[in-house]
């Protein structure tokens, strides 16, 4: 299902969503699954063709299962089913966001230099070969620039904080870039990026390529597509 921004605050998805956080709230601890023990959502980079999947993907089960978490175990949001769906879908949303950044920062490096195949380099040569280690980089910043905008997003930082902290390797490392060690971790993955190496000598000024930093609109986020998936598919399926 290709969910359509312009009702996803009050369209059918949220309502769905948030009726049954009602009806399964007091279901057993396997549906309140830790945030991270599933491929709860994942970003399919548009370097890739065929390009008609491209953007951020969900399954839906996971926005259940992290709704009706939020719903029964967070203060602000107890009793609150539509609030819950949101913060479930903004949970996952605003770390894949910052996937898309990423590529879009590789794709203005690609754009300066005239060098091709500088994303799908660092994909191969850097994230691949740090993926679930304490030193992903990426996978650090795109939760630390979840946490630093959670509260826009219906999610309390000091319980989305104990969540992250139990996340795998690399995922719960977040809090070493929080505040102003931000722009210094942003600093070193642009390097990281145009050198294709996950130790390189000096750090880029991000001045240089493209502010990664830069606020997403809430309501639009630069037309990224975004699919609903209810059941597992291969990507290359359009309908979810």
């Amino acid at each position: 299902m290709y969910l359509n921004w312009n009702s996803l605050e009050n369209g059918q998805l949220i309502q769905d969503i948030a009726y049954k956080i009602e009806e399964n709230s007091a279901v057993d601890d396997n549906l309140k699954m830790s945030f991270e023990s599933d491929f709860c959502s994942w970003y399919q980079p548009y370097h890739f063709l065929p390009r008609v999947n491209w953007g951020i993907h969900i399954r839906y089960y996971s926005l259940l299962s992290i709704g009706t978490r939020f719903y029964s175990k967070y203060p602000n949001l107890k009793s609150k089913p539509n609030d819950s769906a949101r913060a479930a879908f903004y949970y996952l949303y605003l770390h894949e966001v910052f996937h898309y950044l990423v590529e879009n920062s590789a794709s203005i490096m690609e754009i300066i230099t005239g060098k091709e195949n500088i994303y799908k380099k660092y994909l191969s040569k850097v994230y691949s070969k740090l993926f679930n280690k304490s030193d992903c980089l990426e996978e650090s910043l795109a939760n630390c620039y979840l946490f630093d905008r959670c509260e826009s997003y219906f999610i309390d930082k000091a319980f989305l904080k104990e969540e992250l902290l139990r996340q795998s390797s690399g995922y719960n490392n977040f809090l070493t870039y929080d505040g102003l060690n931000l722009k210094k971790g942003i600093r070193k993955l642009v390097s990281q990026i145009r050198n294709t190496k996950p130790n390189p000598l000096s750090d880029l000024p991000i001045e240089s390529t493209l502010d990664i930093l830069t606020p997403i609109d809430r309501m639009h986020g630069h037309s990224i597509p975004i699919w609903i998936h209810e059941r597992a598919k291969p990507l290359h399926k359009q309908d979810g």
